[in-house]
């Protein structure tokens, strides 16, 4: 199973010879390096949040990959699917479009950025609210591949990056 994403944030300089990949450095991300470019010791190794998953249910043989670009806010878009995916049961293509929610520091207080869908009525009262009128690529863009229950597979991109899947057989 694979899940591929790519984001040209903060872009190397460096493509992968054949594959016209080019790498991130992921240096100049501030929710990565709060102290700023270039400030983490030679030699160590560098953060990221690039963080694709894997995830598989040894009881029913269900499996998936996911992704997403999307900054700080790559966590909170796989966490939203993966809950959705896992704890409500929705379908993949269903978690993959359902709205997102944000919450990140700003210079003033806490900002929840939502879109369209999201109850807010939990939010504290001393949350910043910025709600987005309509899906947003905001909110990263998952590309998710799984294998459901029946053994069935299904791979979904987000449409709020133009995403793509191809399934080859």
């Amino acid at each position: 199973m694979v899940s591929v994403t790519m984001s040209m944030g903060y872009g190397a300089g460096v493509i992968v010879p054949s594959l016209g990949i080019n790498c991130n450095n992921s240096l100049g991300e501030p929710e990565l390096n709060p102290g700023g470019f270039l400030t983490a010791p030679a030699g160590s190794r560098l953060i990221s949040n690039m963080a694709p998953m894997l995830a598989w249910n040894q009881d029913d043989g269900q499996a998936l990959a996911i992704g997403s670009p999307g900054a700080s806010r790559i966590t909170t878009a796989i966490a939203q699917t993966w809950t959705r995916i896992a704890l409500e049961q929705m379908s993949f293509e269903d978690a993959v479009c359902a709205p997102r929610l944000h919450i990140e520091p700003s210079p003033d207080g806490h900002r929840a950025q939502f879109e369209p869908g999201i109850d807010t009525s939990l939010l504290q009262d001393t949350l910043i609210k910025r709600p987005f009128e309509s899906l947003d690529m905001y909110f990263g863009a998952i590309k998710l591949t799984a294998l459901d229950r029946r053994g069935e597979f299904h791979a979904v991109a987000d449409q709020r990056r133009q995403g793509a899947v191809e399934i080859v057989e």
